[in-house]
């Protein structure tokens, strides 16, 4: 099998693989979804966040959001995060080395900040990264002056790796933190397999 041949037979894969946890399930991104995606650059505090641009024109945010769709990148995949079918954000894995990719993860819209929800996707991303992706390391970073994705990191499981590049954030100077999971590491943190009959 040619290396393009494999490349679409993973994409299937992974585009046909869903993941429920207790609170989120992730959807491989659709073009069905680009509605959503797009709306999130109505959010004021959600773009402030993430460095977008406010206001937005609707129709050029969701022509963005199709074409995200309509031409997958190979270097990315998007899962859209729902809890009970409703959408909460989405979790991304960007890279193009076959072992190891960075996880970036996004709660939409901001009315949802502070309920778990990103610790919750996090750690489900690095199950999806881990046992359908087969990675062998999972690397991500936040922004030192966000406390909050500071934390989600932290107690996703992740160890801090280094200082990143410095940054800014809601118009003030920072700088990226970075951390990272092993595959052991992660399979460590899953504890022993249950006994059949415990």
């Amino acid at each position: 099998m040619s290396d393009q041949s494999a490349a679409r037979a993973h994409r299937h894969e992974v585009r046909a693989w869903s993941i429920m946890t207790t609170q989120i399930q992730f959807r491989p991104y659709a073009r069905e979804h680009a509605p959503i995606l797009a709306s999130y650059a109505l959010d004021e505090v959600y773009c402030a966040h993430e460095g977008w641009t406010y206001p937005s024109d609707p129709a050029r945010m969701l022509a963005w959001a199709e074409h995200l769709a309509d031409s997958p990148s190979d270097d990315l995949v998007r899962l859209m995060a729902f809890v009970d079918d409703e959408p909460v954000g989405y979790v991304d894995f960007q890279g193009n080395e076959a072992t190891e990719r960075e996880l970036g993860y996004a709660i939409a819209p901001s009315s949802l900040w502070g309920q778990g929800l990103g610790t919750a996707a996090a750690r489900a991303a690095l199950d999806y990264g881990f046992a359908c992706l087969r990675l062998d390391r999972i690397w991500a970073e936040a922004v030192q002056a966000n406390a909050a994705s500071v934390r989600v990191l932290e107690k996703s499981g992740m160890t801090f790796l280094r200082r990143g590049d410095d940054a800014r954030f809601l118009d003030a100077p920072s700088h990226y933190r970075q951390y990272e999971i092993t595959r052991d590491e992660w399979l460590a943190q899953q504890g022993p397999p249950e006994t059949l009959g415990a």
